[in-house]
């Protein structure tokens, strides 16, 4: 059941990844093998992506992503690879770039000779594709066109399966090669040093200066931008030194606005850090850390956040229509079981009951406490709402205990109602119980809880300790109700009258309020729908084949920094 699978991750998110998701079933074979060929791992996904090159021969991006594979496998580039490249797409230096990465990691499988420190080929490699006309990957078209074919997600459950097809999906293994091929610059400039050949240092740099560039400029996730942003750190530190070292002074000042810029770019990812408090969960996971250049007001995880609370009312709603519906099964077997004497008295009793009884007994019953916790949840700071719901985690949730103290507290009234009716109207026949001060001082004591436990968020400290505080608290109207339900189940029967008129009068309000609870099914639903479109933070971004659109906005302005730092790479995409 996804909605369960989802209520789950509410309060740890991981747990509601599950790999067997419904985007598989609902797919044909043929679709199903192409959208899911990049699962798994680096020697089954190669195994995958071959066939589906086979079959799709037009599809490039499928291609690229065999590379990517392969090299990760480390079964090297595919037979014929120059070949297939210049004859499919001869202008991309992007393919280029991966012979570099696949001939650089055969060149240190094969043991560098002694006091060669990096591969000539893979520097060659690296500098045509600088210079080649154009740069481009075809990866962000096939991530587009895969999550095409998984069809739209109007759900949190569907956001949650798309969002872990899209971590497997997106997942870049080739990473860490790319940065060893990229450090060749980095070592091909130390070696220019100790030649002290300034003519090759030069051309180094300016390779450098407009292929970190072009690789942002095609990436469509922060993972893709991981092995430039690594160069624009480290390489650009050599670059300097190098250059300052062989006299290079115009190539020395470009470097150092390099370095310059990458500062700049440094303090502002670490000043970037948004406030968890009113994210939503997924929100958390995926803006935990400092996002550069991005500020994220707080209203913008409104949609989010209400969407992760209509998920849990609409499955608290449906667990407490179960437990509502077992004590209306209790209600009406007590009703009848008693035998034909105790039966006849209470039906003989039936015509001193009116209807305002019944209007009583609704109205403190069911709707006095829905009112209650509307109002503290939709109307005040102690419904949490403006918090995430796994902002309080690794104790108890205070969400869930307003959620099971409003559900004893609504048995609670709707017992206390009906016994107070039956003991008015059959005041002669002295069924009042002893102290019915107690049940009514129980069902207070719920409501307070309710209200209490959103009062954890003036706490600044001891927030466990409140918290269970008041969850033992609430145990206490539970506790009474569960034995006032066994003291009349397991009563005499000639002391069973009380009971059975109590459950007989319980029945309407029990259903009705059974059907309220279902019935919640399809607004929540229709909030969740709506918040869900609302959400400009978390949800898939499918037209840019990125995670999330607030990931793409993240990249965007990555990519606009290191255009502007690697400028050279502008004239040459």
């Amino acid at each position: 059941m996804p909605e369960a699978r989802t209520l789950q991750g509410l309060t740890n998110f991981g747990s509601s990844l599950n790999p067997k998701d419904r985007l598989r079933e609902r797919l044909d074979p043929e679709t199903r093998d192409f959208v899911y060929a990049c699962i798994g791992s680096d020697h089954e996904v190669a195994k995958n992506l071959q066939r589906q090159w086979e079959l799709h021969p037009d599809e490039l991006g499928i291609y690229e992503e065999l590379v990517h594979r392969r090299i990760a496998a480390k079964e090297g580039l595919p037979p014929g690879f120059q070949k297939t490249w210049r004859r499919r797409d001869g202008d991309n230096g992007m393919w280029l770039f991966l012979e570099a990465v696949g001939k650089n990691e055969e060149w240190k499988a094969k043991g560098p000779p002694a006091g060669e420190t990096f591969s000539r080929e893979t520097l060659d490699l690296l500098r045509q594709s600088a210079s080649a006309p154009r740069f481009k990957s075809y990866l962000p078209e096939l991530r587009k066109h895969r999550l095409a074919l998984l069809g739209p997600t109007d759900t949190m459950a569907g956001e949650t399966e798309i969002f872990l097809y899209s971590i497997s999906a997106l997942w870049a293994p080739s990473i860490r090669y790319q940065n060893d091929a990229l450090l060749t610059f980095s070592k091909a400039a130390k070696q220019a040093v100790v030649d002290k050949n300034a003519t090759e240092l030069a051309a180094v740099i300016k390779s450098y200066e407009r292929l970190p560039g072009r690789l942002a400029g095609n990436g469509s996730t922060l993972l893709d931008l991981i092995p430039a942003a690594s160069s624009w750190s480290e390489a650009s530190k050599v670059m300097v030194q190098a250059s300052r070292d062989l006299g290079l002074q115009e190539e020395e000042l470009r470097m150092e606005e390099l370095g310059k810029q990458f500062s700049d770019y440094q303090a502002t990812y670490h000043r970037s850090r948004a406030d968890a408090k009113p994210m939503s969960s997924l929100a958390r996971v995926l803006v935990s850390g400092p996002l550069p250049d991005v500020v994220v007001e707080a209203s913008a995880f409104e949609p989010g956040r209400r969407v992760e609370y209509a998920v849990m009312e609409r499955m608290s709603a449906l667990l407490a229509a179960i437990v509502v519906l077992l004590f209306l099964a209790v209600a009406v077997v007590e009703s009848f079981r008693r035998g034909r004497r105790v039966n006849g008295l209470a039906t003989g009793l039936e015509p001193l009951f009116h209807r305002v009884d019944l209007l009583w007994t609704l109205g403190l019953g069911v709707v006095v406490p829905l009112l209650w916790y509307f109002g503290i949840t939709r109307g005040t700071a102690f419904g949490l709402r403006d918090i995430g719901m796994t902002y309080y985690e690794n104790q108890p949730h205070p969400i869930l205990i307003q959620e099971g103290a409003a559900l004893v507290f609504m048995l609670l009234m709707i017992v206390q109602t009906v016994r107070w009716r039956v003991s008015t109207r059959t005041s002669f026949l002295a069924l009042k119980p002893a102290r019915p001060w107690i049940g009514w001082t129980m069902a207070g004591v719920a409501a307070v809880v309710m209200l209490s436990a959103g009062g954890v968020r003036w706490l600044p400290g001891n927030q466990q300790r409140y918290l269970q505080a008041i969850a033992a608290t609430g145990g206490l109207p539970l506790l009474w109700l569960l034995w006032e339900t066994g003291m009349m189940l397991f009563s005499s029967r000639d002391q069973a009258l009380g009971g059975v008129l109590l459950c007989r009068r319980m029945i309407v309000p029990l259903t009705l309020l059974a059907g309220l609870l279902l019935a919640c099914r399809g607004p929540l639903m229709a909030t969740e729908r709506y918040c869900h479109a609302q959400d400009n933070v978390t949800r898939a971004d499918r037209e840019r084949g990125g995670l999330t659109l607030l990931e793409s906005q993240v990249v965007e302005n990555v990519r606009r920094r290191m255009h502007k730092a690697f400028s050279e790479a502008s004239s040459a995409r």
